[in-house]
């Protein structure tokens, strides 16, 4: 213990237990000036505020340096001092006279002593001040050390869990995977050779190393994601390599094992985390091109994380995924933002913030929507930050929500138009619901939000059926296009276009009473309805058609849809079939060794007059232009689309509004279904929502 004490009082070691102290207000104000710095980068890139972070970090270790430099320096210089200052006064003291006839002389001499006895005493006061705290600064010193030795012993023993990963449980390289990786590379100019192989100790796609840097991913990985999304996370681990992150990652560790003791520089070290994981975001979106896609691979990364984390190790799931999903879809997020002598401002009283309060506010990320699972937390954050703030739905409506939250998250989006993707969860915006977007002529599907509901579940059409109403009417000579009924007292004169644009229930019980069971069902069944349409996509439902006329009455099956079960697919076929002038096609998501079919091969394409097609369409026209669908209109587009309202069965207030429609309605190319749920929900809010979308596409 004495030989301890005695090392201790070395005079390096009580120069670096000072700065030690002194790194106490010193790391407080750098990183209060790292805090104002953050608020004048708040919008710009996450590079720059990584490097913000960084260079905060190397200053704070160059203080403690510097400090310790500079106080070795003053232990030595004062102590010559203090033996200059006392040989002085001996030799000032002995050279008074005691009689002098020269008094001013005397004098002079006499103050002169007096000085310079003060500074030593000074200097002797200072002196015992740090010889009565050199045993607290002992103590201090060795807590420091053992601390330390605990840290690096933790860094060590993250370097064995590295290395263990580099050389065990690896099963091969991925062979088929190095052409894609070497194109990747090549987008972000990284000319390193990188080894990429599979492993069977980690859970999610891995950096090690950076000599000889190595990515490993698991097997789940290879079978859990879609090509783009593997790619995608690829794009992530190799943009950490070609920043080097792993080397400033290591130097990173080191000196939070050196200043362990200061919650600063935990703060700015995850900092530097965060903006790392952001900053390589934003390269492999760059080199992907598809902002969805990864946020996906993302999702389903959050699936696959588990416990084991090397600190050495640079996985794909550093960070918040939820945050991480936000900042890469939010638009704000990506503009650059000019200096502000406002933000200057404000950044100064940031410097007076405590540490620990500046680590609580930025740890105290909390918000009701993380309640949720990983996979609702992220399709909720895709979905809403595409958009404008939204007033908040109904308690009743959540869990319609977290159930389309959760759907949206597990959408097979492998083949889909990314930008139309991206346009329609933006109009989707809030709603609990689905959308389709498809090509009429060919069936290309571009892209199914919510493909549980949409493929899957099945629902009453509701007014919607009332273009099977009209169709057969027209073919069995019950009605006239142009022809004006009355057919109640309470109604109006009505031709067929108005009671489309109306969509008029009085007007189509009328019509279906008198059209017939069979004439209708015969035809439902040719436009699509009964049966699957034959999607690509596992799972899809058929709907229901009544067998027998008992089962339902004809005049409410025409007008709200009685009786009838459809998914919104087959509404989407039913468009198809009006827009192109009585085609069937076959729904298709364009995927690798999947051939496209064109038209149902089940089925013979229904032979409906082109003239009655086109009477079915000016009333579709007239609903978007002055009639229930309204919320759709665009002056640049001519939109055919028909309402539909219900409500679920068993509720009282929660209703399903539904929008069926193509454009350009003289030569149809968009097909768009959307189907939404809830207590304030209706036809009307749908059209809109499907009118955003046209109106995006078409600009």
């Amino acid at each position: 213990m004495i030989q301890l004490e005695n090392v201790l009082a070395e005079p390096i070691l009580q120069a670096f237990g000072w700065a030690l102290i002194h790194f106490i207000w010193q790391g407080t104000l750098i990183a209060g000036l790292l805090a104002g710095a953050l608020i004048v980068l708040r919008k710009c890139s996450a590079n720059a505020r990584y490097v913000a972070a960084t260079v905060t970090m190397l200053l704070m270790l160059a203080a403690l340096v510097t400090t310790t430099g500079h106080l070795v320096f003053s232990v030595s210089h004062e102590r010559n001092n203090e033996q200059s200052l006392a040989a002085a006064v001996k030799e000032s003291r002995q050279s008074i006279p005691t009689t002098s006839k020269s008094g001013g002389s005397a004098q002079q001499r006499f103050h002169a002593v007096a000085e310079l006895s003060s500074l030593a005493s000074t200097a002797s006061f200072r002196r015992w001040t740090v010889e009565k705290l050199t045993p607290l600064l002992h103590w201090l010193t060795m807590c420091w050390i053992g601390g330390v030795l605990i840290l690096f012993a933790r860094l060590c023993g993250g370097w064995v869990v590295a290395e263990r990963l580099r050389r065990q449980g690896i099963s091969g390289t991925v062979t088929a995977w190095q052409k894609p990786l070497a194109r990747i590379a090549q987008r972000i100019d990284l000319s390193r050779s990188v080894q990429l192989c599979e492993s069977l100790l980690v859970e999610v796609p891995t950096v090690i190393g950076w000599l000889r840097p190595i990515i490993l991913v698991p097997p789940s990985a290879l079978l859990g994601l879609t090509p783009q999304q593997f790619e995608a996370l690829l794009a992530h681990e190799l943009a950490h390599i070609k920043r080097h992150d792993y080397l400033v990652n290591l130097l990173q560790s080191i000196v939070e094992t050196l200043l362990f003791y200061h919650p600063a520089v935990w703060w700015v070290s995850s900092h530097i985390r965060v903006e790392r994981e952001h900053a390589c975001d934003d390269m492999a979106v760059a080199a992907t091109g598809d902002v969805l896609v990864y946020a996906y691979a993302l999702t389903q990364l959050e699936n696959l994380r588990g416990d084991l984390k090397s600190q050495l190790s640079l996985a794909a799931n550093g960070g918040s995924v939820l945050t991480r999903i936000r900042r890469l879809i939010e638009p704000s997020s990506h503009q650059p933002r000019r200096f502000s002598p406002i933000s200057t401002v404000c950044a100064v009283p940031m410097v007076l913030v405590t540490v620990l309060i500046s680590s609580y506010t930025i740890h105290s990320e909390h918000n009701p929507e993380l309640n949720h699972t990983a996979s609702e937390q992220v399709a909720f954050a895709t979905n809403k930050a595409l958009t404008q703030a939204r007033p908040l739905m109904p308690a009743v409506d959540q869990e319609s929500h977290r159930e389309v939250t959760s759907n949206i998250a597990r959408d097979d989006t492998t083949g889909e138009d990314a930008k139309t993707r991206r346009i329609a969860l933006s109009a989707l915006d809030d709603h609990a619901g689905t959308v389709i977007v498809m090509n009429p002529r060919t069936g290309r599907v571009l892209t199914i939000i919510n493909q549980e509901w949409a493929l899957r579940r099945h629902w009453s059409p509701a007014s919607v059926t009332k273009l099977i109403t009209a169709v057969t009417a027209l073919e069995e000579g019950v009605i006239k296009p142009n022809e004006q009924l009355i057919v109640s007292p309470k109604s109006r004169k009505l031709d067929l276009t108005s009671a489309l644009a109306f969509s008029d229930n009085r007007y189509f019980r009328f019509v279906g009473d008198h059209t017939g069971f069979e004439p209708f069902i015969r035809k439902a069944r040719q436009l699509g309805l009964g049966s699957p349409t034959g999607i690509n996509h596992a799972g899809e439902s058929g709907g229901y058609l009544p067998e027998q006329h008992s089962e339902s009455n004809v005049g409410k099956m025409g007008a709200y849809g009685s009786g009838i079960e459809v998914t919104p697919m087959q509404l989407a076929v039913l468009a198809s079939v009006i827009a192109t002038g009585g085609s069937v096609p076959v729904p298709y998501v364009p995927r690798a060794n999947e051939r496209s079919p064109l038209i149902r091969p089940d089925r013979k394409p229904p032979d409906i007059p082109q003239g009655i097609l086109r009477h079915i369409s000016d009333g579709m026209v007239a609903a978007v232009n002055y009639g229930t669908a309204k919320l759709a209109y665009d002056p640049e587009l001519k939109i055919a689309g028909k309402t539909g309202t219900t409500l679920i069965e068993g509720s009282s207030n929660t209703k399903v509004g539904m929008f069926t429609s193509y454009a350009p309605a003289d030569d149809p190319r968009l097909v768009i279904v959307v189907l939404i749920e809830g207590r304030n929900e209706s036809s009307s809010v749908a059209a809109g929502v499907a009118g955003r979308i046209y109106r995006a596409l078409n600009n």
